[in-house]
């Protein structure tokens, strides 16, 4: 597997990916950022620089998101010693994608919908920074910290299997409409002990049972 992209500078902070014209799959030096990795010694990479050849060291998949367009990098090779991140073209062509220029101006786009831009730098397809690398993280409700407890409370109450007076169904079939599973909750197998202080006018014994003194 040879390596056709002009080599950069190493420590280029302003170059973190490059939008490459090769048909192959798609290449990153940082194992975090992908989402499934299948770590091992695969096959090496070759550069136009000195012959250099650096290891495959997994194979996974890898999201990346501009705004509220993500698109997933599928075979996309784990080579740490690499300098920059490689994005393939011609692997995005195969997926339905399309490389467009307008005054000097890129963009990959699919189905009419622009996922990410491109800008040239020393004849080389910079792609934009995106907003996040990795599985989108969910969005929060937004609720303040001090209403925590309340929402806690709220969701015991959910479970609570006993119907408030006058209800037919419980807390939990009302939140849900649904009936709750059966089989779902299971006993911890904790036994209870239960003290039955049964006490006998005129005496007075301890609660462990030792007569008083």
């Amino acid at each position: 597997m040879s390596l056709l992209t002009l080599w950069l500078e190493a420590g280029n902070p302003n170059i973190s990916i490059v939008l490459d014209s090769g048909d192959s799959e798609h290449i990153y030096n940082n194992d975090p950022l992908f989402d499934n990795l299948e770590k091992g010694k695969f096959d090496v990479i070759k550069t136009g620089k000195q012959n250099t050849v650096f290891p495959v060291r997994g194979k996974g998949t890898l999201c990346l998101t501009w705004v509220n367009n993500t698109i997933s990098l599928q075979n996309c090779l784990l080579v740490p010693k690499i300098v920059i991140n490689l994005i393939r073209n011609g692997e995005l062509a195969t997926r339905g994608c399309i490389l467009l220029s307008q005054n000097s101006n890129f963009s990959v786009s699919k189905n009419s919908c622009i996922y990410f831009g491109v800008k040239v730098n020393n004849g080389l397809f910079i792609v934009n920074n995106s907003d996040y690398i990795g599985k989108k993280p969910e969005p929060e409700l937004g609720i303040p910290k001090r209403f925590w407890h309340k929402v806690h409370k709220s969701c015991c109450l959910s479970f609570n299997q006993i119907p408030r007076k006058g209800l037919a169904r419980s807390p939990w079939e009302i939140a849900h409409n649904r009936k709750f599973t059966s089989g779902l909750l299971k006993k911890l197998r904790n036994p209870a002990l239960i003290l039955n202080q049964t006490r006998s006018q005129g005496q007075q014994l301890h609660e462990k049972g030792e007569e008083g003194k």
